[in-house]
């Protein structure tokens, strides 16, 4: 996990990949998804941009089953 650099909210997540809050939630939870842990700032979820562009680089490849 980074230390700085831009961050997003869970809201902007949620739109850029088309989910509710509640996926998002479920995301957090499933290991096997390994999606970036969020930084809490003001009971607010965000995370480091960064982090998920990598994320999404990463899952990229992978098939659906």
């Amino acid at each position: 996990m980074q230390t700085e650099g831009e961050l997003i909210s869970a809201q902007d997540v949620c739109r850029r990949y088309g989910i509710v809050d509640m996926t998002l939630y479920r995301w957090l939870k499933d290991a096997n998804m390994d999606f970036p842990r969020p930084v809490v700032l003001r009971r607010r979820r965000y995370f480091y941009a960064s982090e998920v562009q990598a994320w999404e680089r990463a899952r990229a490849g992978r098939v659906v089953q």
